[in-house]
């Protein structure tokens, strides 16, 4: 199933890691666990089962993140990972079964979906039992619940987890890497934001889902993303860009200027990993 998807073929030998990952995990994993993994949901791009997807969409990120950590000096304590809007947690899963386990010290799953961890009567629609209740994973995984589109979500996050001690007693703090996959409308800005706002956060991939509506274009928004100030009418207007594609793309520009790395670097990458144009 894998081999007919784009990924096999853009990054042949983590494709290859990747099946050895998964036969792993259909022998760990409860078969209703299993199931819910590699169910095939209606209108999923090329038609596949829902990992096979996500590894398909969340490759270049866990390629990028791979390279960002062979950079790092020795000196520095392990990185941690913080996965945006990280749903069921693919990318967090695959990364704690690829990442060297002496150079992250956890990955942390952030999303609204979840139940608060010892809060009895909390409750969540995503389920993280396949998280905490079938055996260690090789890096820590922890989920957070924490809407991003509130405004004290970012201090939150700055405060608790970036700029928390690597280890307890001591002043150091963990450098960290920041994943955004298939984050909605301007929850990109706000993922944006944290890293333009935390030295902390050494590297940041980004892979938008979709761009604001054009409800945005009739209450004339205005967005503001480090010094980069744009108008929701330089990407929404469908007579200066005809097509989703056009807009899409505008969309991710206008966040790609509003990033301030400082010293280091930023690049838009493209990757024909997306649906097919016939069929699923």
């Amino acid at each position: 199933e894998l081999q007919r998807l784009p990924v096999s073929s853009l990054f042949p030998d983590l494709t290859l890691e990747v099946i050895k990952i998964l036969r792993r995990w259909q022998e760990r994993f409860p078969l209703r666990i299993w199931k819910r993994m590699v169910r095939v949901y209606e209108g999923a791009a090329h038609n596949t089962p829902c990992v096979l997807k996500e590894f398909n969409e969340s490759a270049p990120v866990i390629s990028r993140v791979r390279n960002w950590l062979s950079a790092l000096p020795d000196s520095l304590p392990p990185a941690q990972i913080l996965d945006l809007g990280a749903g069921y947690g693919f990318l967090s899963m695959f990364l704690a079964e690829l990442l060297p386990v002496e150079r992250v010290s956890r990955c942390i799953l952030v999303d609204m979906s979840y139940a608060n961890l010892g809060v009895e009567a909390s409750s969540g629609s995503t389920s993280t039992q396949h998280i905490y209740n079938c055996g260690a994973w090789r890096i820590p995984l922890h989920t957070l619940k924490v809407d991003l589109k509130k405004g004290q979500a970012q201090k939150q996050i700055s405060e608790r987890v970036l700029r928390a001690p690597a280890l307890p007693g001591e002043k150091l703090v963990a450098p960290c890497f920041v994943c955004g996959v298939h984050l909605c409308n301007t929850l990109g800005l706000r993922a944006a934001q944290l890293f333009n706002e935390n030295i902390e956060v050494m590297g940041f991939a980004f892979v938008p889902c979709c761009f604001p509506t054009s409800r945005h274009l009739s209450q004339e928004v205005v967005y503001q993303l480090g010094s980069h100030r744009f108008e929701a009418r330089d990407f929404l207007d469908s007579k200066t860009l005809p097509s989703n594609s056009d807009r899409f793309l505008r969309w991710a520009e206008h966040i790609l200027e509003g990033l301030e790395p400082g010293k280091g670097w930023k690049r838009l990458e493209r990757h024909g990993l997306s649906r097919p144009k016939r069929g699923m």
